[in-house]
C-alpha cells in the first residue's frame, strides 16, 4: 500500500464515520431528556423485545456501517497486525453504533434500538471481510485514482471538484431512507415525480434553466477527464458517461426523504451536457500552424 493510498483510506474512513453520525442523528432536533431516561429508553424501550423489527431499517443500518468497517480496516493496515486491526475495527464500529443509537434518545423523530446496534455491528464486520477479500483490488484502484489525479491538469482537477460538489448538492440533506412506506409517501405527496408530472414541488422553469447551465461542466468533464492531454473521448461516449452519472444521482435521490425528486431535471440537464461536450471538442480541436504552407491537392 502506498502512502497516497493510505491517505485516501483515512479520508474515506473519516467521511464514512461522519456520514454514519449524520445519518443517525439528522435532523439534529434535540429534546430535553435526562441521562437516566435516555438509558431507560435505549435499554428497555429500544430493547429487542419491545423494538419493532423492520427489515428495511435493519438493512439500511447494515449498509450504513459496511463502508465504515471497510475503510477503517484499510486505514489501520499499515499500523497494526491483521489480528489487532480486526479487533479494533469491530470494537470501534460497535462502540460507534452504541454511541449514535444512545444519542438518538435525545433527538426528536429518532428511536434508539439495540437491534440497530446488532445490524450496524454486522455491517462493520461485513466491511472488514470485504477489505480482507478485496484489499489488492482496492489498493490498485486507489493507486490508479492517485496517479490519474496527479496527471490531471488544473482545469481537469477543477472539473472533478465541481462534479463532486454537484453530486453532494444533488443529494442534500443526505437523509437517506430505504423504508418503502417513506418512499411511497414521497410519491403520494408528489415529491417523487415522473417527467412533466404537475406538482407544487416540481422544478420551476428557472430551476430547469439553471440546471441546464450547471450541467455544462459535467459534459466537459465527461469529455476530457481521465484522458491523455492530447486526446478526448468521442462525443457519444462523453454524453453517455455524464448522463449515466446524472441518472445514477437521480435514482439515489429517490432515497433522500426530504428532497423532491423530479425526473424532468434529467431532460433539462441533457442540453447542458451536450453543450459541455461540444465546448470540450471545440477547445481541444487541433489548430493549424500559422504560416504553414497549404498543401496542394494531388493531381489525377
Amino acid at each position: 500500500m502506498t502512502v497516497q493510498a493510505a491517505r485516501i483510506y483515512v479520508w474515506a474512513a473519516t467521511t464514512c464515520v461522519a456520514f454514519a453520525v449524520w445519518g443517525s442523528l439528522f435532523p439534529f432536533d434535540y429534546r430535553p431528556v435526562s441521562f437516566a431516561e435516555a438509558i431507560d429508553w435505549f435499554l428497555v424501550l429500544g430493547g429487542p423485545r419491545q423494538a419493532e423489527l423492520s427489515l428495511s431499517d435493519a438493512f439500511s443500518n447494515f449498509l450504513l456501517f459496511v463502508p465504515v468497517g471497510l475503510f477503517v480496516a484499510a486505514s489501520l493496515e499499515r499500523r497494526w497486525t491483521p489480528r489487532h486491526s480486526a479487533a479494533l475495527v469491530i470494537a470501534g464500529g460497535t462502540l460507534l453504533s452504541i454511541a449514535v443509537e444512545f444519542a438518538q434518545a435525545f433527538v426528536l423523530w429518532r428511536t434508539p434500538s439495540t437491534i440497530d446496534v446488532v445490524a450496524e455491528a454486522a455491517g462493520t464486520i461485513a466491511g472488514l471481510a470485504a477489505w480482507r477479500m478485496a484489499a489488492a483490488d482496492l489498493d490498485a484502484a486507489a493507486r490508479s485514482a492517485t496517479e490519474a489525479w496527479h496527471r490531471a491538469s488544473a482545469g481537469e482537477r477543477l472539473l472533478l471538484v465541481y462534479c463532486g460538489l454537484f453530486a453532494f448538492a444533488w443529494l442534500l440533506p443526505l437523509d437517506f431512507t430505504l423504508r418503502p412506506n417513506e418512499i411511497a409517501d414521497k410519491y403520494l405527496h408528489k415529491r417523487l415525480l415522473l417527467p412533466f408530472v404537475p406538482s407544487p414541488d416540481a422544478a420551476t422553469v428557472t430551476e430547469l434553466q439553471l440546471l441546464t447551465a450547471a450541467a455544462v461542466p459535467l459534459g466537459w468533464a465527461g469529455a476530457i477527464c481521465g484522458c491523455s492531454p492530447d486526446s478526448l473521448r468521442s462525443p457519444a461516449r462523453a454524453c453517455h458517461i455524464a448522463m449515466f452519472a446524472l441518472i445514477t444521482l437521480a435514482l439515489a435521490q429517490v432515497a433522500v426523504f426530504s428532497r423532491t425528486t423530479d425526473f424532468t431535471t434529467l431532460l433539462a440537464a441533457l442540453p447542458g451536457v451536450v453543450m459541455g461536450v461540444a465546448g470540450a471538442c471545440l477547445a481541444h480541436r487541433p489548430t493549424e500552424h500559422i504560416g504553414a504552407p497549404t498543401p496542394r491537392p494531388e493531381g489525377p
